[in-house]
């Protein structure tokens, strides 16, 4: 009786929140595998190739559209049946880009990234989880932490391959070489 119950408030949902409806709709069309979709970021750490040079204000556009790049990639490996998940990702997407500045990304980037860059480079994927486990709340520092929890439950019981799993730290490598690179132009600038 109580599934018939939660099926009957999935019901009510899709009526009571068409907006959100309507953005899990475009979920259900995604690849089933990640995308790893931010060659900027490898530009980004080669400035003396790029045409236009390499300011730490261009490495904070690079990095902020990495992150909101990563976040929605997250959602093309969850069943799109997980509406409650989907509907966590959308809020984190929104929270990033509406309450976080490119700066603050960047300061999160510096203090919560590139100091395990040696567990996120890792071929060990246990060390890559023991990592994401270890500081998932810092990483994602301001979200609730029963959200980042449920999406930490996926990558950690097995629902999330391994291929995109190593993904994700794809991302978090770019973003450490990306915190590198901005670091090292404001020494620069200030010299």
């Amino acid at each position: 009786m109580s599934s018939t119950k939660s099926n009957q408030s999935r019901d009510v949902r899709k009526y009571v929140e068409p907006d959100v409806n309507t953005l899990i709709s475009k979920t259900n069309s995604a690849p089933t595998r990640l995308q790893s979709t931010s060659k900027n970021m490898d530009n980004a750490t080669q400035s003396s190739t790029t045409k236009r040079p390499m300011t730490p204000e261009r490495v904070l556009q690079i990095t902020k559209k990495t992150i909101k790049e990563f976040i929605s990639n997250i959602r093309t490996f969850i069943d799109p049946r997980d509406t409650d998940i989907i509907v966590d990702i959308i809020k984190v997407e929104t929270f990033f880009d509406v309450r976080i500045n490119s700066t603050q990304l960047m300061d999160h980037v510096i203090s919560h990234i590139i100091p395990y860059k040696d567990q996120i480079n890792s071929d060990n994927m246990d060390e890559k989880k023991r990592y994401f486990m270890d500081q998932r709340y810092h990483i994602f520092q301001g979200i609730e932490k029963t959200k980042i929890d449920r999406i930490a439950d996926l990558i950690l019981s097995g629902r999330v391959s391994d291929a995109n799993i190593n993904v994700i730290f794809q991302y978090f490598s770019k973003l450490a070489k990306a915190g590198d690179t901005y670091v090292d132009l404001m020494q620069k600038k200030r010299s």
